[in-house]
């Protein structure tokens, strides 16, 4: 179902898409749903922290350029659902990649972006 409204005067319109079934969803609760993924900081120089619910062992991460050409590729350690990943001197060109987490038999995909220093 789609509702319009064409907004007050400012010449704005607003669709918005509602599915009757639907339950109210905050923000926050996206975010962190069971298994979803949380890196940070973005943008980023050449480390990053990863944070997956309840995540425990080894998992394997990819920059992805957003042609989907791998850029850059590792293996991390989940401890307590948290994990490190020092990219080094890694020669990434400044812009927005796609962070490819594969976990237990998941993949994961977040959006960031780099900066050089």
């Amino acid at each position: 179902v789609a509702e319009h409204s064409t907004g007050a005067a400012n010449g704005r319109h607003t669709l918005n898409a509602v599915n009757r079934a639907a339950s109210a969803v905050g923000i926050d609760e996206l975010a962190m749903s069971a298994g979803a993924l949380e890196a940070f900081p973005s943008p980023f120089v050449d480390q990053l922290r990863l944070r997956v619910n309840d995540a425990q062992g080894p998992a394997t991460v990819a920059l992805l350029t957003l042609d989907g050409r791998e850029a850059q590729r590792g293996t991390v350690t989940f401890m307590g659902g948290e994990a490190h990943w020092d990219l080094g001197s890694a020669a990434l060109s400044e812009g927005n990649y796609l962070l490819r987490l594969e976990l237990e038999g998941r993949t994961l995909l977040q959006r960031l972006h780099h900066v050089t220093r």
